[in-house]
């Protein structure tokens, strides 16, 4: 028999859903191939992906050909010389196809992939994204993944059971070999059986001693080879690597690997390799579970799809363990194309294939047959699910060696812990806040957090001050301070790490998540997630130190990590944090000692040593004492200047010419003296010659859209990553990097002589970008006249100094806004951008940060710079209800403080919670109604109140609609009166939700009765207020009525209730429109009685304000008036 990789020689044709490719429409195509990454414009767009292989088979009589397709992103036919002989729909599971049909000589394969978007939550990439293998046999064979390997320590002797399913005909014997790392034998097994057309189970058992078990700290790996005999020969054979483990999971006392206690200190992985989208590549697969170990990850939770084989041979190599997940979604969908369009008929297929595959794996702890599945809490067939899906499981994990969990939202509800009373071990997503009280209600449970954290963080971005939560910054950016919180995760990395530490009996948890992830931008719309605390180009963020600290613990060297960069404006005030795994750690400013803090690892719930210090050009530096007070470490960051060279930092310098080894190197910059510029943000240009090919680019940036598969990108935050692939051949390879202003920088590495697998592709290389000369701006000096703005000051002013001074961007190009700590624009203040400086002008007291921005040609303002203010002296500002949202965080007083949440939002922390703002100027017109912005991810109604500052009722309301993640949606709240001029509102919510703000509604004005005493101003030479009208105006006389809104209809008539004493009264209707003044004139005839009477006018379009001018000789009794269509 024979099994080869089957990647080569492969064509694709993309086209729209539907339509069928013509032969001129195929080009050669590498796989594993993900389609959709190429494009970052379109990461999600719909198509059917083309696939086509012609390949020769030279025998087919006695011969079995299966085509092993490790993963086709999704809903995928197979067809063979033009019949379609073969469907499958999930596309994370791996499947088997039998060519039954070939022909000798020329046969055609073809694939097509049916993708509709949305069918995940995140990005899922499309194609034949993981490898394809051939194998070739006689009818005596195993079947796929028809071995079964356990083994049960008893004593100090393994007895080890290995079921065997093969097909064929006659006698034959089935033998295992069993070999250590070295090659050495440690026991052959054989069982004659009598194979036939029918799948035979083999069943063989026996005792091993002296084995070496595999842990996290000692990975070690037998080989088993199972072979069907044949007249003393083999003719087919099956070769896999075991390990030799215990695994325990208590109730009270947590979880044990080999007899010994573990935490497990777990992350949630999704399957995108950043710059390489889902088409996996082992390399690249290695470098992420290097990183995530060196963080202090001993588990991963494949979430939420059966992963990629490489993944798993390397958990098991590196010694990390498992919780294999199968689905998103059971019958009921998430999205509109998801997997719950053919769960019910396919579900047991690939349960069947994702246990079977993996189910001899030594890194597998768990098997996971859900995430936050809806059907669990929607109605009680959720519980018949559970039960169906445990029992697939058992099927092929027949001799129980991992548990069946679910990874649940819902715990707090009684749907699915009714689930959970048919499951193993029961997974929390997001509420350890249930721990204790279900241990005690449920000893039996066997808990653990299956999802948490979803800490958001930005690498290198600090949004200042560390003490203010905030997720609505206009860079798009979250802070890396631990000031960022969705509202469901954890509120910041320190404490995601003490809940779990805490709690003994908690298996562990599994952190959303440990890499950034394309898709899921939370919170804001952009291109990649900001929960990792490694982004997508594989750079750690600060809080990935937190984990290193209190996860690796002693077991790391001594280390400091200080935070953030030491380049800001003069005196700003910068908060300052050091993570550490010594005992104690100093901060020094300029040489100057600014106090040390003692870091408690085993029950401190602050884990960072934290300063505030105001910003002094120089240095800072941390250093770490141990117990004795003895220096173990430091870590020392400088102030910058402007790039002045280019620094290239390859992973390695030499490479297998095997087609698919890689290496990464990252692009920094280094001012005059050698420091690295923490926040350059040059573009840069990146060619790679030679014997190797440059394929991906990334710099985690989630704003920024240029290609991965280009070769210029900017650094975010002084970093970009260039990956660089074998090829089929051996050598010198040149890589060279250039950007305006700089010399270039060239490295040289090598690629050695290496045995390349048949069947590998290594043709692809990034395509050459459009030519840029662009110099982006990396700060922004800022400077205040002052910043404490008094009546006697009057106002502030700023300027700018732009660097590096070479920037294609200038003063034009940099813009300013007031905001509040949490980022959002304030009412304390306006600005006026003047030639060269900008003026502060304030409208009223408080404190609040001027933020110069540059979006450096992008939609976001890519580079900011702040400075406090604070205004005295101006008493209460106030707010207008009609331009716009009034965001909630800007709120007068609440029950408590709240916390801010996306697009200026905030939650509220209980059930019975009142938001208040001051000083609303509703005008003299005022309003009666106002749009209102609620989020809730949850189906139950939100019952709510409006009041008046005094507490008055204005309106009971009920919101209740269909949610949509992330998304605020609006209601019209009708009050019960109209409100006029400057007074509080209440709202008063009594259930958990985000409220993002409210807008009035500014009545058009168009078709209302207005009184005549509701006038906006009324002056001239005679008249008098009557409790209903304004009698006798006489000479001169002007009446106001302000703040109509025609909008492009328009209005056609006046009417007017009213006497003239008069035969006749002239009144000049007079309309202030934006596109100027409009005089229109009636004529009232004169009557005994009040009388109504409508005049004809001139169409008048937009917003405009009235005036109704009574000429001399006037004697008119005005009551009301009415402006319609």
């Amino acid at each position: 028999m024979t099994k080869q990789l089957f990647n080569s020689g492969w064509s694709f044709a993309l086209k729209k859903i539907g339509e069928k490719p013509e032969a001129g429409d195929y080009r050669p195509v590498d796989i594993p191939h993900d389609w959709l990454i190429h494009n970052t414009r379109a990461l999600y767009a719909d198509g059917d992906g083309c696939y086509k292989k012609i390949f020769t088979v030279n025998e087919i009589e006695g011969r079995v050909y299966i085509l092993r397709f490790d993963g086709v992103y999704m809903d995928s036919e197979i067809l063979l010389n033009g019949e379609r002989i073969f469907e499958w729909k999930y596309g994370y599971t791996t499947f088997d196809v039998e060519l039954k049909g070939l022909r000798e000589g020329e046969n055609v394969i073809e694939v097509i992939v049916h993708h509709k978007s949305p069918n995940t939550r995140w990005y899922s990439g499309a194609g034949i994204f993981r490898n394809v293998w051939l194998t070739v046999s006689g009818e005596d064979r195993i079947v796929p993944d028809g071995t079964y390997f356990c083994a049960d320590l008893d004593g100090d002797r393994w007895a080890v059971g290995i079921d065997t399913e093969a097909v064929g005909s006659g006698e034959a014997v089935i033998r295992h070999t069993l070999s250590d790392r070295e090659g050495h034998t440690v026991k052959t097994a054989e069982k004659p059986c009598v194979l036939t057309s029918e799948v035979a189970r083999v069943n063989q058992s026996f005792w091993v001693d002296n084995i070496r078990c595999w842990d996290i700290d000692d990975p070690y790996l037998y080989t088993l080879k199972t072979e069907v005999i044949k007249g003393g020969e083999s003719v087919y054979e099956r070769v896999e690597r075991v390990g030799f483990k215990t695994v325990k999971f208590t109730t009270d006392d947590g979880f044990f690997l080999n007899g010994r206690w573990v935490k497990i200190h777990g992350a949630c992985m999704h399957h995108d390799m950043g710059a390489l989208g889902s088409a996996v590549n082992k390399n690249a697969i290695r470098r992420q579970l290097e990183i995530m170990k060196g963080m202090g990850v001993n588990s991963i939770r494949t979430s939420h799809n059966p992963p990629a084989p490489e993944l798993m041979e390397l958990a098991d190599e590196m010694g990390i363990m498992i919780d294999s997940e199968a689905f998103d979604m059971w019958e009921l969908k998430k999205t509109d194309y998801d997997y719950a369009r053919f769960f019910k008929e396919w579900h047991e297929r690939d349960v069947r294939s994702w246990v079977r595959r993996d189910r001899n794996h030594a890194s597998v702890i768990m098997w996971s047959i859900g995430n936050e599945i809806y059907d669990t809490h929607a109605s009680p067939h959720g519980v018949e699910i559970t039960e169906e899906l445990k029992r697939c499981v058992r099927i092929d994990d027949y001799n129980v060696k991992f548990p069946v969990t679910i990874g649940s939202n819902y715990m707090q509800w009684e749907g699915a812990q009714n689930c959970a009373e048919h499951i193993d071990t029961v997974g929390y997503n997001y509420t350890e806040r249930l721990y204790d009280e279900h241990h005690a209600k449920h000893p039996d449970w066997i808990i653990y957090g299956s999802e948490t954290a979803s800490t958001i963080q930005s690498r290198g971005v600090y949004h200042f001050p560390a003490a203010k939560l905030g997720t609505t910054h206009d860079d798009h950016q979250c802070s890396s301070l631990m000031n960022c919180a969705t509202g469901w995760g954890s509120v910041s990395a320190e404490y995601n790490i003490t809940q779990d530490r805490n709690h003994k009996f908690c298996l562990g948890q599994y952190i959303w998540t440990a890499f950034d992830y394309i898709g899921e931008p939370t919170p804001y719309w952009t291109k990649n997630s900001y929960f990792g605390h490694i982004d997508t180009a594989g750079f750690p963020k600060d809080t990935y130190y937190a984990y290193h600290a209190e996860w690796l613990g002693d077991k790391a060297e001594p280390f400091v990590h200080l935070l953030p960069h030491w380049d800001f404006n003069e005196g700003q005030l910068i908060d300052i944090f050091i993570f550490s795994n010594c005992h104690k750690s100093e901060l020094f400013v300029n040489g100057v000692s600014k106090g040390e803090y003692v870091h408690n690892h085993v029950d401190g719930t602050e884990l960072s040593g934290r300063w505030q210090i105001p910003y002094e050009k120089g240095e800072i530096k941390a250093v770490g004492y141990d117990e004795n007070g003895v220096k173990v470490c430091e870590q020392v960051k400088y102030s910058f200047g402007d790039p002045a060279e280019i620094v290239l930092t390859p992973s390695k310098t030499e490479l297998k010419a095997d087609g698919e080894d890689m290496i990464f190197v990252e692009i920094s910059m280094a001012d005059d003296k050698g420091h690295p510029v923490e926040n350059a943000r040059n573009r840069v240009n990146v060619t790679v010659s030679g014997a190797g090919r440059l394929v991906g680019l990334d710099n985690g940036d989630s704003t920024d859209y240029d290609q991965y598969k280009g070769t210029s990108r900017k650094l975010f935050n002084g970093k970009l990553l260039a990956m660089i692939a074998a090829k089929d051949v051996a050598g010198e390879i040149v890589m060279r990097v250039s950007s305006v202003g700089l010399d270039n920088k060239v490295i040289k590495l090598i690629a050695v002589p290496a045995e390349m697998r048949d069947g590998v592709c290594c043709t692809f290389e990034n395509t050459p970008s459009e030519a840029s000369d662009e110099v982006p701006v990396r700060k922004i000096e800022l400077s205040l006249s002052t910043q404490r703005i008094t009546p006697e000051t009057g106002v502030a002013e700023a300027t700018v100094k732009i660097y590096p001074e070479n920037s294609t961007f200038t003063f034009d190009d940099i813009e300013f806004k007031a905001i509040t700590d949490a980022g959002i624009e304030t009412n304390l203040a306006s600005i006026e951008k003047q030639e060269g400086r900008a003026v502060i002008t304030p409208k009223g007291d408080g404190e609040y940060r001027l933020r110069a921005y540059c979006k450096n040609g992008t939609p976001y303002e890519e580079i900011i710079s702040e400075l406090e203010i604070s205004n005295h002296g101006f008493g209460a500002a106030g707010f207008n209800p009609y331009d716009g949202i009034v965001c909630a965080s800007l709120y007068s007083d609440a029950t408590e403080e709240l916390q801010n949440v996306f697009e200026g939002g905030v939650q509220t922390l209980r059930e019975d919670t009142f938001i208040a703002f001051k000083n609303v100027d509703f005008g003299a017109v005022g309003s009666d109604e106002v749009n209102v912005g609620i989020y809730l991810n949850g189906y139950e109604p939100i019952p709510f109140e409006i009041t008046d500052g005094e507490g008055r009722l204005l309106g009971s309301y009920e919101y209740l609609k269909q949610p949509r993640w992330n998304h605020y949606q609006y209601m019209i709240c009708k009050l019960s009166e109209r409100i006029r001029g400057v007074k509080d509102i209440k709202f008063v919510f009594h259930k958990q939700i985000r409220f993002k703000g409210f807008e009035f509604i500014r009545p058009t004005r168009v078709g209302e009765v207005i009184k005549a005493v509701d006038n906006d101003g009324v002056y001239g030479d005679a008249f008098r207020i009557e409790p209903d009208c304004i009698a006798e105006i006489g000479n001169n006389v002007t009446v106001e009525f302000n703040g109509f809104d025609f909008g492009e209809e328009g209005i056609t008539k006046i009417t007017i209730k009213g006497r003239s004493h008069n035969p006749n009264d002239t009144i000049h209707v007079r309309f202030a429109t934006e596109s100027g003044a409009d005089n229109q004139i009636v004529e009232f005839a004169g009557s005994e009685d009040v009388v109504t009477r409508t005049f004809e006018l001139t169409k008048v379009k937009g917003k405009a304000d009235l005036k109704l001018v009574f000429l001399p000789g006037c004697k008119f009794d005005l009551y009301e008036i009415v402006i319609d269509r």
